[in-house]
């Protein structure tokens, strides 16, 4: 709708993103959300229509896949966090169908998060990276 005083917007759209951790649960939420929707619109005579974008299937990180990282990460003395994060990623495509494991490579708490305004690549993150993935491979040699 627009932004008016008094005035009820003849359209709007209502945008959300949802985040789950498999993917019977995103099926359930799109189900609860579009049951939600249809019955407020039925109640409030209202026209209503829904599309999702970029639907991700759930990343899961294979456990010997994740233990090579993490061995990487200790021996190239990197700090590794050990909860996972809810990144909306295509990466699951790729674990749906090989065996691996996503991971991420961390600015520091005064970095502002990856998709604010304000954020800038830290170059100096790139040799880091490189060494990390260097050390990756070096641990799935050995296994």
């Amino acid at each position: 709708g627009r932004k008016s005083f008094g005035i009820a917007p003849g359209a709007a759209h209502i945008m959300v993103t949802l985040r789950s951790e498999y993917d019977e649960q995103m099926s359930a939420m799109i189900n609860e959300i579009n049951t939600g929707i249809g019955e407020i619109c039925s109640r409030e005579k209202l026209e209503f229509s829904t599309r999702f974008d970029d639907i991700f299937p759930a990343t899961h990180n294979d456990p010997a896949a994740f233990e090579t990282i993490r061995e990487a990460a200790r021996t190239g003395g990197f700090s590794a966090a050990e909860a996972p994060f809810r990144w909306s990623e295509d990466f699951g495509h790729f674990t749906a169908r090989f065996r691996g494991a996503m991971f991420g490579i961390g600015a520091g708490p005064e970095t502002p998060a990856l998709h604010h305004p304000e954020y800038d690549f830290p170059d100096e993150l790139i040799d880091k990276g490189a060494d990390l993935f260097m050390g990756i491979l070096s641990a799935a040699a050995k296994t």
